[in-house]
């Protein structure tokens, strides 16, 4: 489901823009599953988009708490949250290399930690993401 949602996200401006809802159809037409891919902007280009069953509700807790927390600076940073039955997930796009920075990786483990509280708590899977959106490191915080 999250790969259909990725493409939703992709062509929503082809469709009116964010939020859309995926819809995952059997050969009768029938919904087999349903999915809403949405963004919540915040002050200077930085946003949160969320994916799933994640509300908007979520993504702006998100954001004010990366925002009360100083992650969210007004630089134009992105974040992704993803609810779906297998868990949450937090993707965090970042400069390259920082995925291979111990010292940066545990400050995102830390933030994840600091989040979890508004987003429905741990475990969550934290996700590094390079700013071409491919996956670099995947762990899970307990």
């Amino acid at each position: 489901m999250g790969q259909f949602e990725e493409v939703g996200r992709e062509v929503a401006s082809s469709v009116g823009g964010l939020p859309i809802t995926v819809q995952l159809m059997d050969s009768k037409e029938d919904v087999e599953k349903t999915g809403v891919v949405g963004e919540v902007q915040l002050t200077g280009g930085d946003a949160v988009f969320y994916e799933g069953n994640a509300t908007q509700a979520d993504g702006q807790a998100l954001g004010q708490k990366l925002q009360s927390i100083g992650f969210f600076k007004g630089k134009g940073a992105n974040v992704f949250l993803k609810k779906h039955t297998n868990g949450t997930t937090v993707a965090f796009v970042v400069t390259d290399g920082t995925w291979n920075n111990p010292t940066m990786v545990t400050d995102f483990e830390t933030i994840t930690r600091t989040i979890a509280p508004s987003i429905g708590g741990l475990p969550i899977d934290m996700r590094l993401i390079s700013t071409t959106l491919v996956t670099e490191k995947d762990e899970k915080i307990q």
